[in-house]
């Protein structure tokens, strides 16, 4: 039986890599300094290192341990003579994604805006695209070209053809495990939900292909018609949202992600647009019991679920959303275990160590842990206490029930789906999931400062 691992306590997320020793300490002299020093860069590779090999739970789940070690020499390689900022993050970027931890990765929302505004360009695309089967299709021109449609494919860039261009930021794109094609081309999408924050393309583009002219000019496809070139004039990012609001209206956040409405007498709809609730003041336990009592009074014989465009979130709201689906008491069929790669964290690694759950820092008693097969601790009580399933709830839903699903689906979304899948409690409709069946990395993470960064 295939065994999910869910890194707890020592997990990783988010890898954060403050890269700015350059600046911080000549700050008085050269505000933006245009290379960054061989043992500034050595310094935080070896930062790097040592973090990951001391407690990074899956860092030798997709890789040997020779393969890693190759990684890193290839890194340090990599940074043996001086590069500018932006060079330094795209090996980084290309580094943690050889990992294969959909979890690990330089963050942009954890860099300072200083350091934001030195990598990324605040000149992007005024369009929005999805990758379909290798083709770049426009989904929202916002753009004062109205020669550009919906539907028309993309082809070129700059001059740049979208199939290097895709080759490109693969380089950088995150999944998990060695099978994640649909997910790393998901991540590719520049849609109104990622282009609002940090797409993967918005950042890494100009990284990859900095262009003297701020603006772009795209070679566009349409469907049936000759292929064109057509001048686009940059936006900022919040010139695009607010375009993107006038023409299409404000995009749902948080709670507005979740809907609940009827498609006939017959036929429900729910979409939960996004489980990431903390914070939210939000009830979806009490928002999930009205949906189905509602259910429940309609006799309603269909009902659809859409978690399409959800990445994670909070695992027990999940299962509340199971409890309701599933034909019988669930999640032992393949339980979730949480492995960790040490007891404690080493001293010399505290300074460089942030995280909003206090007790990541502290050690755990080793009595209460044992060691498994493959050098990880994991607690006794977990590893020999039969594993207690969870109820359904008392409302289940009883009709024919079927679950939309994407690539974006690739952390506790995927295991949603998973389990629907092998209880045959609905069927599933969509797109494969970006996630994989030999179990993801999450559960508590850590958010980790290069020394040569003087981040404290």
């Amino acid at each position: 039986m295939q065994q999910n691992w869910n890194t707890s306590r020592m997990g990783w997320l988010l890898l954060l890599l403050y890269l700015v020793r350059a600046q911080t300490g000549l700050a008085q002299a050269v505000v933006r300094p245009p290379l960054l020093p061989v043992a500034q860069m050595q310094q935080d590779v070896a930062v790097l290192q040592a973090s990951l090999t001391a407690l990074h739970p899956g860092l030798y789940r997709y890789n040997s341990y020779q393969q890693v070690e190759q990684y890193f020499q290839q890194l340090r390689r990599q940074v043996s003579q001086p590069l500018p900022l932006s060079a330094f993050y795209l090996r980084l970027s290309q580094f943690t994604a050889k990992l294969h931890c959909g979890h690990t990765y330089p963050n942009p929302f954890n860099l300072s805006p200083e350091l934001r505004s030195q990598l990324f360009s605040d000149h992007l695309l005024p369009v929005y695209f999805r990758v379909c089967a290798g083709h770049w299709v426009v989904t929202h021109n916002l753009s004062a070209s109205p020669q550009l449609r919906t539907g028309d494919e993309i082809v070129a860039i700059n001059g740049i053809p979208v199939r290097r261009i895709t080759d490109s930021l693969l380089t950088v794109s995150r999944a998990d495990g060695r099978h994640g094609t649909a997910k790393l081309l998901d991540n590719l999408n520049l849609t109104p939900t990622s282009g609002a924050t940090y797409a993967l393309f918005d950042q890494y583009f100009s990284l990859f292909f900095p262009a003297s002219q701020a603006d772009f000019t795209l070679t566009v496809q349409p469907s049936g018609r000759p292929a064109f070139q057509l001048p686009v004039a940059a936006q900022a990012k919040d010139e695009r949202q607010r375009a993107f609001t006038q023409r299409f209206g404000p995009l749902p956040t948080r709670r507005a992600t979740w809907q609940y409405r009827l498609l006939d007498a017959q036929t429900a709809y729910l979409k939960i647009g996004d489980l990431a609730i903390w914070g939210w003041g939000f009830d979806a336990r009490r928002y999930l019991d009205s949906v189905f009592t509602d259910l429940e009074q309609r006799r309603c014989e269909r009902l659809v679920v859409d978690i399409r465009g959800c990445e994670g979130g909070d695992d027990a709201t999940r299962n509340v959303l199971l409890s309701y689906l599933m034909p019988h008491a669930f999640g032992c069929e393949n339980p979730t275990r949480r492995l960790l790669r040490a007891l404690s964290v080493p001293d010399s690694l505290l300074p460089y160590l942030h995280t909003w759950d206090p007790s990541f820092k502290e050690p755990k008693p080793a009595s209460l842990y044992q060691l498994t097969a493959e050098g990880l601790y994991e607690k006794r009580s977990e590893a020999t206490s039969p594993c207690q399933p969870q109820a359904l709830a008392t409302k289940r839903f009883k009709g024919h029930f079927a679950l939309l699903i994407d690539a974006a689906n690739s952390s506790t979304t995927f295991t949603l789906a998973e389990w629907v899948q092998q209880a045959r409690a609905g069927v599933l409709v969509g797109q494969p999931t970006g996630g994989t069946k030999q179990g993801l990395n999450g559960g508590s993470f850590s958010f980790y400062a290069c020394p040569a960064a003087g981040w404290k």
